[in-house]
């Protein structure tokens, strides 16, 4: 007779067999093992940040309404303070430029001291613009008052927000800090960070 026998190779268990040049999502059932990071294709490897910057206050600015904080009143905290990248630049009116576009996160901290002062408020403030400083909208904001005690009293503020910066020359931020009474805004040697 001229039939004949077709016989298929061994194959071990757990083997997809398929005609097509891809596997698609259709021949898999199961759970599949796990798969190591390194042998993955295509994914960025850079670090999550390209850019961190701190800068902080100089010294002690006295408060008592609103103050635009100015380049000299700032350094870039590199000397004690983590920084990546390049850095950002600040004009002398305090205005920030950004080194890239991209998404960035913002955070300000400021910590402010007076004694036996009332102050129905005291904050500290975030500002952007995206025509290069012609107008401002607050990025984040924060609020706090302090009562009037015997001896220092302080009151910290903490704000941050994303700030997306498709333009390097027109989109800025800038920081203020304002109080309702006359309180002292302290300097790095307390930490005020932004």
């Amino acid at each position: 007779s001229n039939d004949r026998v077709h016989t298929l190779p061994d194959v071990a268990n757990g083997t997809i067999l398929t005609d097509q040049s891809t596997l698609t999502s259709a021949k898999l059932s199961g759970a599949l093992p796990a798969i190591s990071g390194a042998n993955l294709t295509g994914i960025n490897s850079s670090t999550a940040y390209s850019y961190l910057d701190q800068w902080a206050l100089n010294a002690d600015i006295s408060v008592s309404s609103t103050v635009y904080l100015a380049s000299a009143q700032l350094s870039r905290s590199n000397s004690y303070a983590y920084t990546l990248g390049s850095a950002m630049t600040v004009s002398s009116a305090g205005v920030f430029s950004f080194p890239a576009t991209g998404i960035y996160k913002i955070y300000l901290r400021h910590q402010y001291v007076a004694n036996t002062t009332s102050a129905r408020y005291i904050g500290s403030q975030i500002e952007y613009s995206n025509n290069g400083g012609s107008s401002y909208t607050a990025l984040a904001d924060s609020i706090d008052h302090m009562s009037s005690i015997s001896g220092a009293t302080y009151v910290n503020a903490t704000c941050e927000g994303f700030f997306d910066v498709t333009n390097t020359t027109n989109d800025v931020i800038r920081f203020i800090a304002y109080a309702s009474a006359t309180v002292s805004l302290q300097g790095s040697g307390h930490g005020n960070n932004i």
